[in-house]
């Protein structure tokens, strides 16, 4: 199964969780009514509807499921799920060039912020 095949399988159980249809669900996203029919019914072979959606749209997809995002890029082959401390950094990596660069700069922010924690919990 590819990954694109996996987002279509995670959309279609999450809207069957939810109780919505696809059109209920892309409506309540502020999508047009078929965005997420076109996200799911992609056809490789024609090339009709969405391959993989936009970053920002799986944070729309993961927001509205109440999923984690890094689990919906992952299922959208954005990013690989991490498995030991090094591919933990390869997917900060990751995660970081698909950010625009006030993103970027925030995280960098973010990590400075958990160094300065965790140096100043180890001098208590």
């Amino acid at each position: 199964m590819d990954q694109h095949e996996s987002l279509r399988d995670f959309i279609r159980a999450a809207c069957r969780r939810k109780g919505v249809s696809l059109g209920e669900a892309s409506r309540n996203m502020g999508r047009s009514r078929n965005w997420l029919e076109r996200i799911v019914n992609y056809d490789p072979i024609t090339g009709k509807g969405i391959k993989r959606p936009r970053v920002e749209s799986c944070a729309d997809i993961a927001r509205y499921f109440g999923e984690d995002l890094n689990y919906v890029l992952q299922l959208a082959g954005y990013i690989s799920p991490p498995v030991s401390p090094t591919s933990i950094v390869d997917e900060i990596l990751t995660v970081a060039n698909l950010l625009p660069l006030e993103g970027q700069e925030a995280l960098l922010e973010y990590a400075r912020l958990l160094k300065f924690r965790a140096t100043s919990a180890d001098t208590r």
